[in-house]
């Protein structure tokens, strides 16, 4: 009975001490989540990030990802060839895979934002924040000093997009909404993970870049500074479930 009891309590516990479910969901325009694998990573443009980067041994966002970077800077713990969200993509045939040119999130509660890497000449002025998808307010989470390594809290409104500061303009998720920069041009490349997002950007104007979408990679996650709290309904379950165990045991003496 007594281990019983044990196994009992150390359920609850993990359901206190559980990491939060990330429950923030992408509100698009066209596509979903497609997936892809390092054999499509061949620099042709498809998908719309996979493109050669100018920045010397770099490469884009997609071999960063994947852990296939050359030499030169990686990101520590790279997820792998996660999906991306985008038009659909056939990586039989390395076919499709366009920009979803507008999306934006709607908020289950709090956030935590890793600058994973920078790879770009502005490095030091780039910023990285979220916006308010109905106002367009924004609130800066990185500024530019903020380097690789750099976390940051934030608690966004119910619906929201990321927003990229950098010397060409401020470029959204919804690309060109509140007369920001980078009309219909996407400069962002959103790649789901198992505990959160990743995101991938690109920093100069399309007419002037390489679309390698590694200026700056950053990984939104779950806020993790306060334990989530077990629905009353299963606390209540579990309290009962004790109490009968406790009479079980009083009954067998």
């Amino acid at each position: 009975m007594k281990r019983v009891l044990c196994y009992c309590l150390m359920f609850v516990g993990a359901l206190v001490l559980a990491p939060h479910a990330f429950a923030d969901s992408v509100v698009g325009t066209v596509g979903g989540w497609q997936t892809w694998t390092g054999t499509n990573l061949d620099q042709d443009g498809k998908p719309y990030w996979d493109n050669s980067s100018s920045d010397g041994t770099h490469m884009n966002v997609g071999y960063l990802l994947n852990g296939t970077q050359g030499s030169g800077a990686g990101i520590a713990g790279f997820p792998g060839a996660i999906p991306f969200w985008g038009a659909t993509y056939t990586s039989a045939s390395d076919t499709g895979g366009a920009a979803d040119s507008s999306f934006y999130f709607t908020s289950s509660g709090s956030s935590q934002a890793a600058l994973k890497i920078e790879i770009a000449g502005n490095a030091n002025s780039n910023t990285f924040g979220w916006y308010d998808a109905s106002t367009g307010a924004m609130t800066e989470i990185f500024s530019g000093p903020a380097g690789q390594g750099s976390t940051a809290t934030f608690t966004p409104s119910a619906t929201y997009g990321f927003y990229f500061g950098t010397g060409a303009g401020t470029y959204l998720t919804q690309s060109g909404a509140f007369s920001t920069a980078g009309a219909q041009d996407q400069h962002f490349a959103l790649f789901q993970g198992t505990d959160g997002y990743w995101l991938g950007m690109e920093d100069l104007p399309f007419s002037s870049s390489d679309k390698d979408y590694n200026d700056m990679i950053v990984k939104v996650s779950p806020a993790t500074s306060v334990a989530p709290v077990p629905e009353p309904a299963t606390m209540t379950l579990l309290g009962f479930g004790l109490v009968g165990l406790v009479g079980v045991r009083r009954f067998k003496k």
